[in-house]
């Protein structure tokens, strides 16, 4: 969906207005805007299926079929860590008109 994505992009600007570059890794915090986007749009897409995106984007496909169950895990916790620094720069604020 375009305003899911362009969802996750304002997200993603608005955390590195108010973040530090070089403080978070811009993929992580690429996918948990795209996965938080999804989440406040009601898109519901999964977040395996956002991270074989990127995987695929970045021409890594082998990477993300190859995803064991707890290397999943891991991705996992690691991304909603990444999502809730995310909720923060933006101070709970996902509303994206303003």
């Amino acid at each position: 969906n375009t305003v899911t994505v362009a969802t996750a992009a304002l997200y993603f600007q608005r955390f590195f207005m108010a973040e530090k570059v070089g403080r978070f890794d811009a993929l992580r915090i690429a996918i948990a805007s795209v996965w938080l986007a999804s989440k406040v749009r009601e898109d519901g897409h999964r977040l395996r299926d956002i991270h074989n995106s990127f995987i695929a984007l970045l021409g890594r496909e082998e990477e993300g079929k190859a995803l064991k169950m707890e290397e999943y895990w891991v991705l996992r916790d690691g991304l909603v860590l990444h999502e809730q620094a995310v909720l923060r720069a933006l101070a709970f604020d996902t509303e994206p008109t303003q």
